[in-house]
């Protein structure tokens, strides 16, 4: 054989080799979209998308499926505009450069980077406010304070730790601002594992432990609580989408 046949088939062994090697690491990291989450009781959420990887309808469903709340998002452009509860309310929501706005009134604040830092709702003549702290694109310090028209309040201080991997919301494209509102604990760059509350005179632990498919998206999450003990299990399933 030539030195100059040689070569070329070396190349072409190269190529196929590192198009079967990409192949398979597409393989492995195949876009997945969250389907469905089972609770440890047996009730369950639903989530559907369009073509955009956008969320458009949650539902949730107790453990004899009996459906007891839904959502239908609506977009223009890349905004959430919309969004309707139980097919009886339907929300418009407001964009004003970092800030957004809807009935309530409920504003929601964004950081220089496009993260949610700040929600904030008129209770009648009470108020609640939210404030998130990030990390690594991971919130890790929520402060929620609950402020009574006599003057007294209420608060919880959460601190927050986190693997690695991928999230079961990853690849949604719904702006973050609503996915950490609604669904924050599935929807932040990676795995919450710990979560540290503290109200009042009280320290409460909650860890998470999870396992995953062999594209790396976390399928079953096991849940202990400091105070008692308890364990409890909950489940993901995805669609693939490519």
């Amino acid at each position: 054989m030539s030195r100059q046949i040689f070569i070329y088939l070396t190349v072409v062994a190269i190529a196929v080799a590192a198009a079967f090697t990409s192949c398979q690491k597409d393989d492995n990291f195949r876009v997945k979209l969250l389907e469905t989450i089972t609770g440890p009781y047996g009730d369950y959420d639903k989530f559907e998308y369009d073509n955009q990887n956008r969320l458009t309808k949650y539902s949730k469903y107790d453990r004899n499926g009996e459906l007891l709340e839904t959502r239908t998002l609506i977009y223009s452009g890349n905004d959430l505009v919309k969004v309707g509860f139980n097919s009886d309310e339907l929300y418009d929501f407001t964009k004003s450069g970092n800030k957004i706005t809807t009935y309530g009134p409920q504003t929601w604040d964004l950081n220089s980077n496009g993260q949610l830092s700040k929600y904030v709702a008129e209770i009648g003549s009470n108020s609640q406010v939210i404030n998130y702290l990030y990390q690594n694109g991971n919130i890790v310090q929520f402060t929620y304070v609950y402020n009574y028209e006599t003057g007294d309040m209420f608060e919880v201080n959460n601190e927050y730790k986190y693997d690695d991997k991928k999230t079961p919301m990853y690849n949604c494209t719904t702006p973050q601002w609503y996915l950490i509102y609604s669904f924050m604990d599935i929807s932040t760059m990676n795995n919450m594992t710990e979560r540290k509350s503290s109200f009042d005179t009280n320290i409460e632990t909650v860890t998470h432990a999870y396992e995953f498919d062999s594209d790396g998206y976390p399928t079953k999450c096991t849940t202990t609580t400091s105070s008692n003990d308890s364990k409890e299990i909950t489940e993901f399933a995805y669609i693939v989408v490519n």
